[in-house]
């Protein structure tokens, strides 16, 4: 057993952005691991496009709140639905990341910033992958 307790199972492993404290279990910190949890179990093809419904009109929403929670989105399917995203919509999440990295609402911003940064970790073209 590693010694933060984790036996190695997948299912028990927590990222850093998830809250351990009970007391720190908000809404939105329920949402983003739910959708973290559907991306790593549900087909992708049903997920994302249902997801890019909300997300592509959030991401211009005159609402810091709706353009936030669009990237929290986007941050939290890359890695379950990575290589659908790689495959299907990498251009279109860098774009709208670009645009967020830009904003002048700081938790937006931040928002964007998280998302960039889990691309950068789970969604890389492989050499092979480069044309």
């Amino acid at each position: 057993m590693a010694p933060n307790g984790d036996d190695g199972g997948g299912d028990q492993q927590q990222e850093e952005y998830f809250v351990d404290d009970e007391d720190d279990s908000t809404p939105a910190t329920c949402a983003n691991q739910l959708l973290d949890t559907m991306a790593m179990h549900l087909p992708p093809e049903k997920l994302l496009p249902l997801l890019l419904q909300l997300v592509e009109p959030g991401v211009t929403s005159v609402d810091p709140c709706v353009r936030k929670a669009s990237y929290l989105c986007m941050a939290m399917v890359a890695e379950g639905c990575a290589d659908y995203v790689r495959h299907k919509h990498l251009e279109q999440f860098l774009r709208h990341v670009c645009q967020g990295i830009t904003e002048q609402v700081t938790p937006v911003r931040n928002a964007a910033l998280f998302a960039l940064g889990q691309f950068s970790e789970h969604l890389q073209v492989s050499g092979s992958e480069v044309t």
